[in-house]
């Protein structure tokens, strides 16, 4: 009896070591193409368990705070239930929690709650001081004779400025969805308020031509989004067949578009194309960004002689530009977020400042944010790419969303900030 006694003992050391080898092997093979996980003491996580009354059957639950390291890829975990609430789990069962990032990206208001809508702007009433050329933005820098000159400019072009959208006949825009089949969305539910405003502003764009009434077989629910003037897009005409295509739902009807509205995935490049066109032969003196132009001279007398040759190009095109978004004789201008005048570039002092006060980022998401915003300006910062090269790695997909902040990283955050923040500034070579 001592002798099968021992013998048995004998063969279950053997069978756990072979057993111990055996998932070695198996841990070897299967950590090839694994991620490796780590978690700190106080970190959240998500816990894969079975749901009852189905133990085939399982979800993730949590999040639940990570207590102690029992070893390689095991974890003390508090699933907070009444009965042995600390559970010892492997990393596989595990996967971690991540915290919302602190950006308010949405309002949201409650039913009860009264709801303050923005105004839109009237875009029927042109008053003088905003539609005329009276509402033109001088340079304090200019004598009393300039300002003279540049009143007789305007007023050789005052039908061009109007709060009216012009018309251009140089291009239209078109929508072409090949064969596919018409796409009609229902409308959107919308508070009292909402339908009002809706009501006043649809109102307006008939009584300017904007729309017009619609049976198409497409549709889409309307956005309501206040803007502070009319959009350019609206002076170029849409074929007949992108007009159907524009159709929109309203709470007293469908309508469509018999202009360009805004928000047309393509809009921006037809309206860069159409002032790319009017403005063709005068790159030496005029630069254009879309709705965004500027004009620059050498000499008072020479900036006179470029404004009355974008005027007229402006006014043969049919287009119209409002009064109060011109200044004229400006020494620096702010042009697509920076500072530009005599021979110089620089970013605005606002962007450096909120750069300046930037906090280390947690997450992928917020790397990002931080790289996009640096990286507008990576033309002042010589050797940018080497800087950030630390921060750059953090956003691969190898690495965790809740970033691991080394000194490396907080090093080049710190030279980056300082390099930001140093006035740089770009000349123009003589």
């Amino acid at each position: 009896m001592l002798a099968l006694s021992n013998q048995m003992t004998r063969f279950w050391k053997e069978v756990k070591s072979n057993l111990e080898a055996s998932q070695e092997v198996m841990k070897h093979w299967y950590a090839q193409k694994a991620t490796l996980v780590e978690f700190q003491p106080g970190d959240k996580v998500w816990v894969m368990e079975p749901v009852e009354p189905r133990a085939l059957q399982d979800c993730w639950s949590g999040p639940f705070e990570v207590k102690e390291w029992k070893g390689e890829a095991i974890y003390l975990v508090d699933l907070q239930t009444p009965r042995n609430p600390l559970r010892v789990l492997h990393v596989n069962r595990l996967k971690p929690h991540f915290e919302r990032s602190e950006i308010n990206m949405l309002l949201v208001t409650d039913e009860g709650m009264e709801e303050e809508i923005e105004p839109l702007p009237d875009l029927l009433s042109a008053q003088e001081g905003d539609g005329s050329v009276k509402g033109v933005i001088l340079s304090d820098s200019l004598t009393l004779n300039q300002r003279g000159n540049c009143y007789e400019l305007l007023e050789q072009f005052s039908p061009l400025f109007s709060l009216t959208p012009g018309l251009t006949h140089l291009c239209v825009h078109d929508i072409d969805t090949g064969d596919c089949l018409p796409v009609k969305n229902k409308m959107y539910r919308l508070s009292d308020k909402v339908k009002a405003s809706i009501k006043d502003e649809v109102s307006k764009m008939l009584a300017l031509r904007v729309i017009e009434k619609s049976s198409s077989p497409w549709a889409s629910p309307v956005v309501l989004v206040p803007k502070a003037t009319a959009p350019g897009y609206w002076q170029i005409a849409l074929t007949e067949g992108a007009k159907e295509r524009s159709a929109f739902f309203t709470p007293d009807g469908q309508y469509q578009f018999r202009v360009m509205p805004f928000g047309l995935k393509n809009a921006p490049a037809s309206f860069q194309r159409l002032v790319n066109g009017v403005l063709a032969g005068k790159d030496a003196f005029c630069a254009a960004y879309l709705d965004d132009i500027s004009v620059y001279s050498s000499s008072w007398e020479e900036h006179l002689l470029h404004l009355k040759e974008v005027l007229q190009a402006l006014q043969q095109a049919g287009l119209t530009i409002k009064a109060s978004k011109c200044q004229i004789g400006q020494g620096s201008v702010v042009y697509l977020g920076h500072l530009v005048g005599g021979g110089k570039v620089q970013p605005l002092q606002a962007k450096i400042e909120t750069i300046k006060a930037w906090q280390p980022p947690r997450t992928q998401t917020e790397v990002r944010v931080f790289l996009g915003l640096t990286g507008y300006y990576r033309r002042f910062v010589k050797g940018y790419g080497t800087i950030v090269s630390p921060l750059t790695e953090l956003t691969s997909k190898k690495q965790p969303r809740l970033v691991n902040w080394t000194e490396a990283c907080q090093k080049a955050f710190d030279s980056l900030k300082e390099a930001m923040c140093t006035a740089p500034v770009l000349k123009a070579p003589d």
